[in-house]
Order: C-alpha cells, then sequence, then structure tokens
C-alpha cells in the first residue's frame, strides 16, 4: 500500500509500504522484531531500472513485506540491483534471496563480506575466541548483541544466505544513476564516500547524502534532495 505524502517531506510508509520522496526515488518499510520494530531500505535509479539499498531481515514479517512490494512495483522488470551498506540481518538478511530471484548483483564492502561470511560458516556458533580476534583485526565491536547471535547462531536463520558473487564497493567508487526528472536524459552518480563496517552513499547531483549505518540520519539542505527526515533512523 502507498502512503500519502505529506509537503516537503512525506509521511512514513507502512510496513511493506512505499512513498516516493523526491522523482525516481522510493523509501520503503521493512518489520524487524523488538524494540526497533522497522528498518528503512531505498530504491534509487539506476542505469535503467533500480538499485536496493539494504533489504532487510529474512524473517516471516519481512517476506510477507517482500511480497506486498513485489505485488505493487515492478521489481521483476526494474531491479538492476542490491547495495548492502553492513553485514547486520537487518541489512545483508534478503540480499541472497532478492538477488537469486532477480538474478542481479549485490554490492558490498570487503569487510562486510568477510564479516557475514564468518558468522554463516557452520562452526562459528562455537568459535567466539576466533571471531573476537578477527572482529578487533577487522574494527569490528563485539557487542553483547553479537554474542548472542553468535552463542544461538541466529544470525544464520535470519538471513538468507551469503550472496553468489558479491561485488565490492572501495571508496571513490561510483555507481551511475538516471534522472528521473522531466526535461533532458542526464546521469547521475551515486559515490561511495566511506568504506568500512558500514557504507556512506552521496548522490553528487543532489545536495543530500545518506550514511547508512545504525540509528544513523540523513543529512541534507531540503529533504525533497534525498531520501528522508533528518529525523528519521536509518
Amino acid at each position: 500500500m502507498k502512503a500519502p505524502a505529506a509537503e516537503g517531506v512525506p509521511a512514513a510508509p507502512p510496513d511493506g509500504g512505499y512513498v516516493e520522496v523526491t522523482p525516481g526515488i522510493l523509501w520503503l518499510r521493512l518489520p524487524i522484531p523488538g524494540a526497533l520494530r522497522h528498518i528503512n531500505v531505498w530504491l534509487v535509479p539506476g542505469e535503467r531500472g533500480w538499485l536496493l539499498v539494504d533489504t532487510g531481515m529474512h524473517e516471516a514479517g519481512v517476506l510477507a513485506a517482500w511480497e506486498s512490494l513485489h505485488a505493487n512495483l515492478p521489481l521483476d522488470r526494474d531491479l538492476e540491483g542490491i547495495v548492502v551498506t553492513h553485514h547486520h540481518p537487518d541489512h545483508l538478511g534478503m540480499a541472497a534471496a532478492l538477488s537469486e530471484r532477480h538474478g542481479v548483483p549485490v554490492y558490498c564492502s570487503e569487510r562486510s563480506r568477510q564479516a557475514a561470511a564468518h558468522v554463516l560458516a557452520p562452526a562459528a556458533a562455537d568459535h567466539e575466541p576466533e571471531f573476537a580476534s578477527f572482529a578487533d583485526r577487522h574494527g569490528l565491536v563485539l557487542d553483547d548483541a553479537l554474542r548472542q547471535l553468535l552463542a544461538w547462531n541466529v544470525y544464520s536463520r535470519i538471513v538468507s544466505g551469503m550472496p553468489v558473487g558479491t561485488r565490492e564497493l572501495v571508496e571513490g567508487q561510483a555507481l551511475s544513476t538516471r534522472q528521473t526528472e522531466r526535461g533532458p536524459p542526464k546521469r547521475r552518480v551515486m559515490r561511495i564516500i566511506r568504506v568500512s563496517w558500514s557504507t556512506a552513499l552521496w548522490r553528487a547531483a543532489g545536495s543530500g547524502w545518506v550514511k547508512s549505518g545504525e540509528q544513523q540520519s540523513i543529512g541534507m539542505t531540503n529533504p525533497a534532495d534525498w531520501m528522508a527526515s533528518p529525523t528519521e533512523s536509518m
């Protein structure tokens, strides 16, 4: 179901819904169990269709939300790639399933790929000391939530698998996008400006930027220039 847009900043979409925040850029919302309740993900113009930024967990509520989105958006025809900002399951969780369904590549940082592959390894739940050493080498925070995932092997149940043939995101890389507003065709660029455990994306043709990390807000001079209200968490 499509949420109505208010003047300036659009109303938040419901779970499994979307709203267009500026021509061609869609704000999608997916449920998360627990206190956070939801994650915001994005469809941004690619060269010919859409790039999806983050994917939600692989769990029943999100699966239902994606079925609703597939019923209301031409994703089977227009999705051309998936950008995963980091390896946490609410961001990576559906990437493998959606990549396989649509036959599209998944872009992520090498650090995120390594971290996800390590936690998804069959014996990961039995090797917390080894993972702690890995986390320290790569600047990852082994917090209580991640320890719980390791202890109970929850991660592998809420991630649809490791995407096949991921493509590495590197600093300075440009993902070409198209202009969707009226007027002569133009090509815009979504540039990767920082890669660590989280990936920062910046669209050169707009005045906004998005740092896609846990509870990070979106900075902009005009909300319509990018994606959402500055008070919205990622």
